[in-house]
């Protein structure tokens, strides 16, 4: 057997006792120089099988990937627009006893058709209902209803609402009687 060598020397040249000595043949030992110890063989497949399991929930899953789809891809907001398409043509000087047309637009944005029912108030010294209709609407698509209003007090200032119920959304303008 060999002895160990101290390869540590002061500066006159005399080996240093105080530090350990090394025996390189003894730092190698039976793995080699260097290498370090290979991973199991069952931990690599089962690591490679738990990938694989995930990967066949994912692809199996409706739930799982509506989950995916969601955390990924963004998602329309569902809306409704209310708006008077020609504000300009509004009757903004009211006819008394006569009938005084305009219209205005429901879009649809819901991502389903849609059941709105609106309602038409005349608002002067006295409010007046003047009509409740409903109306489907397809996703994506517009309705115009046109509505007719007949203000019966003469050199008055009213308000012509419509309001979309249940859906929190309402538009009006003003108009005066001469």
């Amino acid at each position: 057997m060999r002895q160990p060598q101290n390869n540590h020397v002061d500066q006159d040249g005399h080996a240093d006792s105080s530090r350990p000595s090394v025996d390189r043949y003894d730092q190698v030992g039976s793995q080699g120089l260097g290498s370090k110890a290979p991973m199991p063989l069952y931990i690599g497949i089962g690591l490679v099988t738990i990938l694989i399991l995930i990967a066949a929930a994912a692809a199996l899953s409706k739930q799982f990937r509506h989950q995916l789809a969601l955390s990924i891809v963004r998602q329309p907001t569902p809306y409704t627009q209310l708006y008077f398409p020609h504000p300009g043509t509004l009757p903004g000087k009211l006819k008394a006893d006569r009938k005084n047309t305009f219209k205005f637009a429901i879009v649809n944005d819901e991502n389903r058709t849609v059941r709105y029912t609106y309602i038409v108030l005349l608002d002067g010294s006295k409010s007046r209902h003047v009509r409740t209709a409903t109306v489907t609407v397809s996703n994506g698509q517009t309705v115009t209803p046109s509505v007719t209003v007949v203000p019966k007090e003469r050199k008055s200032r009213y308000q012509i609402s419509v309001t979309l119920k249940g859906m929190n959304q309402s538009i009006h303008f003003y108009g005066t009687t001469s």
